[in-house]
């Protein structure tokens, strides 16, 4: 250690910064119209909800909406399906029709899909 005392050698601090975490951020859970035109809809919210929940009135309300929410995500996937994959393939049949129309012009037919298709 030439030109250094044994004093002069001490360890230097350094700062590690990570944005990463295992923290997951819970999504909102929301109640669609289309939920509640449904037939099935207020049978089976009724039977969720009428299940015996033992604790404070503030504790079975939480406990209640819990169950509404994760069998309510279940039923929506099973009875709905993926409605953004639906919206996307109506809005390629209305597009497809009306390029028909443009190509082949307006009949009867075309009419009625377009009709159909934009309801």
């Amino acid at each position: 250690m030439h030109g250094t005392s044994a004093g002069s050698l001490r360890p230097s601090p350094f700062l590690v910064h990570s944005e990463f975490s295992f923290v997951r951020k819970t999504a909102s859970f929301k109640i669609f119209k289309t939920w509640t035109t449904h037939a099935d809809c207020r049978p089976f919210l009724l039977n969720i909800w009428k299940k015996q929940v033992v604790g404070s009135g503030m504790h079975r309300l939480q406990i209640k909406l819990l169950r509404v929410k994760d069998v309510f995500r279940v039923w929506n996937k099973s009875v709905f399906s993926d409605v953004q994959r639906q919206v996307t393939l109506a809005k390629e049949e209305v597009e497809c029709i009306q390029a028909l129309i443009d190509v082949e012009g307006l009949d009867t037919s075309l009419y009625c899909f377009d009709c159909d298709a934009t309801s």
